[in-house]
């Protein structure tokens, strides 16, 4: 049997929502062809310049702290977003305060085995 390489995941972090969604669909759109899954922390204010589609799984959650009260939250759509398989995962979240707690979860169980946090992009 042959191991499947982890889904990449880039963490996304910046106060400004629109920022943050702008800066994800700026880098999606550099690969039209591959599968996305997308997980932004906050709600849109006006227009989203994301949308779910053929190639973008997208999954919104509240403002908040992701990793800490909003974890049950944060591993229940990692788990629907993952389940296709994505090419790359991003994540958005507003404040980088949190980063290492985040990457710490993804590099447990059950995340451990199937994603590499590799990139952090910082607005």
């Amino acid at each position: 049997m042959q191991a499947v390489s982890p889904v990449p995941v880039t963490i996304v972090t910046g106060a400004d929502y629109a920022a943050r969604e702008q800066a994800i669909a700026t880098a999606i759109a550099s690969f039209p062809d591959s599968a996305h899954a997308v997980l932004l922390e906050g709600l849109p204010q006006g227009n989203a310049s994301l949308h779910p589609s053929a190639q973008i799984a997208l999954q919104r959650i509240a403002p908040g702290c992701i990793c800490c009260a909003g974890q049950l939250t944060l591993k229940v759509s990692l788990n629907r977003l993952l389940r296709p398989r994505p090419a790359r995962l991003w994540l958005a979240m507003a404040s980088s305060a949190h980063y290492d707690s985040l990457c710490e979860l993804l590099k447990n169980a059950p995340y451990s085995e199937i994603l590499l946090a590799d990139q952090h992009i910082s607005l």
